[in-house]
């Protein structure tokens, strides 16, 4: 709020339609925020009010000093680019999921950039834009959203084809290569190195199986437990939440890794105790 100068003189109500039209576009704000903020400026000799109506409603307008306030942010405080980007930090890590999903989440966030850029185009097409230097401004806001979005359009599908045209080496590909070298994926790897290759699986002892939701192996690991199940044998299976490859091995002074190997012990006591009790 202190970031936005009042052009003129107006209520939170008015501050508050300019927000839903137009400047939340670009620093989103409540209601609660307006109220709050034009209190503490009037408070600091900032703004004044100028007018009280019905309900409470009050009108503010600029002080000399919020003026000059004004200027001073306009004309000294260049301030840096944003550097977050939440999306794009998920960008960076979209190799740890299925490539399918991977491309999916692409095509929703172009899809959703579409969305906000038709409802940016109809409020060009509604509001007049010439009526003062706030509302020029505006247009010029605005025209930077409309712009942003067939941007980010246009880089979603062309992210989305990058993935779906090129061979990605998957950590899943990453782990098994590890494990089997140049065999990965031939005819003659053991079922013993990777049991998914095993076709029958009565008949196994109980098993115990336990992944992180970040290992190399989860799928692996999830699918073996229930086509143990689905085989009439007994399988225990854990998903700590965040657990990476080896984590409990890492870290285990760690919560989730005290939790691993705290299940481990148990489930091996519950086994032991019922083969002595038979």
């Amino acid at each position: 709020m202190r970031r936005v100068p009042v052009g003129a003189a107006g209520s939170g109500y008015d501050l508050l339609k300019m927000f839903d039209t137009s400047l939340g576009y670009v620093w989103p704000a409540k209601q609660s925020q307006i109220y709050g903020e034009l209190t503490k400026l009037d408070a600091t000799g900032l703004i004044k009010v100028t007018e009280e109506g019905p309900r409470g409603r009050k009108q503010y307008s600029l002080t000399p000093e919020g003026h000059a306030e004004t200027l001073r942010w306009l004309t000294e405080n260049r301030e840096s680019r944003p550097q977050r980007n939440p999306m794009l930090l998920q960008t960076f890590f979209l190799g740890l999921l299925p490539r399918d999903e991977a491309i999916q989440r692409l095509l929703d966030h172009a899809e959703a950039s579409a969305k906000e850029h038709d409802t940016l185009v109809a409020l060009r097409d509604t509001e007049e834009w010439d009526k003062d230097m706030l509302t020029v401004c505006g247009r010029l806001v605005l025209e930077h959203g409309i712009r942003q979005r067939v941007l980010e359009q246009e880089w979603a599908h062309w992210a989305a084809e990058q993935l779906r045209a090129g061979h990605i080496r998957t950590a899943d590909e990453t782990g098994w290569t590890a494990l089997l070298g140049a065999s990965r994926g031939g005819p003659d790897v053991s079922p013993c190195a990777a049991p998914a290759r095993a076709e029958d699986l009565a008949g196994l002892p109980p098993a115990f199986l336990d992944v992180g939701t970040s290992e190399t192996f989860r799928d692996e690991v999830v699918t073996y437990a229930d086509r143990i199940r689905q085989a009439g044998g007994t399988a225990e299976l854990h998903v700590w939440p965040g657990g990476f490859h080896g984590f409990a091995g890492f870290a285990p002074q760690g919560r989730l890794s005290r939790s691993a190997i705290a299940a481990q012990l148990d489930w091996l006591r519950r086994l032991l105790g019922e083969r002595s009790a038979d």
